[in-house]
């Protein structure tokens, strides 16, 4: 089996993973402003026995008083 012909069947398994863990994989917090879910299919050659990976990564906003504190920082008046 080929390289291509193994990652595409990884794929199809961690998409599954990726749907019935759907719940897991999504933060449950405000502000999240978005999420990237990635899958990361290592080459043959990084190790023998190589596990693939599902990658979460999310960007959360402040909360509003962090955000009026950052305004005053930016426009020169005390942050406190």
């Amino acid at each position: 089996m080929t390289y291509r012909e193994k990652a595409i069947a990884i794929c199809k398994i961690a998409g599954e993973e990726m749907i019935e863990r759907a719940e897991e994989l999504i933060p449950n917090t405000e502000g999240v402003s978005q999420i990237d879910i990635r899958i990361w299919i290592p080459s043959m050659t990084d190790d023998p026995y190589f596990i693939p990976e599902i990658r979460v990564e999310s960007d959360v906003y402040p909360r509003r008083l962090a955000i009026e504190k950052i305004a005053k920082v930016i426009h020169g008046d005390d942050a406190t």
